[in-house]
């Protein structure tokens, strides 16, 4: 009983965390599933079978913005249900955790990747909120010798963009930070928006409060848009997560240039194969840094 009173401890952190990304939540979400099936004393199969729902559906509930989450339980629970008996239900949990770690670190790394590609020198770029994935794109362009600027929104009530500009004035990527009420205004002296994602589904893109209309805005005006995350963040269909949080709203896909992913740059018809169960088919367009 202290060792799961441990882990629901650690899934209320999560729960309370509105300042990290999905990549670093998902990470540590990952470690403490794969926690659970190495160290709690499961008298059977079963018995590991009802902790892993139960864990991992509390961590759906504790971010029901991340697909990441949703995910996670697909994997670990279909491994555990393909193997039978005690020891090999732990080793295929455990083997699936470590799988989609790595699935998330090199899809963070490959998507991060194609975004610095569309950032040149001189460029401006508003950004919304904070993702791993953007900063990493950013600080990867920056490593090519790019020299641009970023305007980062606020973003309210946890002003995590205040968290992500001094990440970037630390590498010496000049980087403003602006009200969120005056991201719209800000948008004629961007190059383009690049945001990150906690969810994509046919529904549309789930991320901070404020990414929609700035989307919106940014097409009216002629401004690229771009979302990146890795495919670990789709999910086919919506109805297999919790409705979003208040401080969260959904943009239509449409509404993006492309959606940067580790598989490439993906408009419409390309995301919705993907979420289709064609991730393996979808390859990279023809334009793809």
């Amino acid at each position: 009983m202290k060792f799961l009173r441990e882990i629901f401890r650690e899934i209320r952190r999560i729960e309370k965390d509105r300042v990290h990304g999905a990549v670093e939540l998902g990470l540590r979400a990952t470690a403490l599933v794969r926690r659970l099936t190495e160290e709690g004393g499961f008298p059977s199969a079963l018995d590991l079978d009802t902790d892993l729902m139960i864990t991992t559906r509390e961590l759906i509930e504790a971010q029901p913005a991340m697909a990441t989450m949703v995910n996670l339980e697909i994997d670990t629970t279909l491994a555990a249900w393909k193997a039978s008996g005690l020891s090999r239900k732990r080793r295929a949990v455990i083997s699936a955790c470590r799988k989609f770690e790595q699935k998330l670190r090199r899809n963070s790394q490959l998507a991060s990747r194609r975004a610095a590609g569309l950032i040149g020198t001189g460029c401006t770029v508003l950004t919304h909120s904070f993702s791993n994935t953007v900063l990493d794109a950013l600080l990867l362009a920056r490593r090519r010798r790019k020299r641009f600027r970023v305007i980062c929104t606020e973003s309210r009530p946890k002003r995590e963009g205040r968290k992500l500009a001094c990440a970037l004035e630390a590498a010496g990527i000049p980087a403003r930070v602006i009200g969120d009420a005056a991201a719209v205004r800000s948008l004629p002296e961007a190059d383009l928006v690049l945001v990150g994602a906690d969810a994509v589904s046919v529904d549309g893109l789930v991320n901070k409060f404020g990414t929609a209309s700035l989307v919106v805005c940014a097409r009216h005006l002629g401004k690229a848009a771009y979302a990146v995350c890795g495919t670990e963040k789709f999910v086919p269909d919506w109805r297999d997560m919790p409705p979003p949080p208040r401080d969260f709203d959904r943009t239509p896909l449409n509404l993006f240039t492309a959606i940067i992913t580790e598989v490439g740059l993906l408009d419409l018809d390309a995301v919705s194969r993907c979420l289709r169960g064609g991730r393996e088919q979808s390859g990279p367009r023809e334009d793809s840094p």
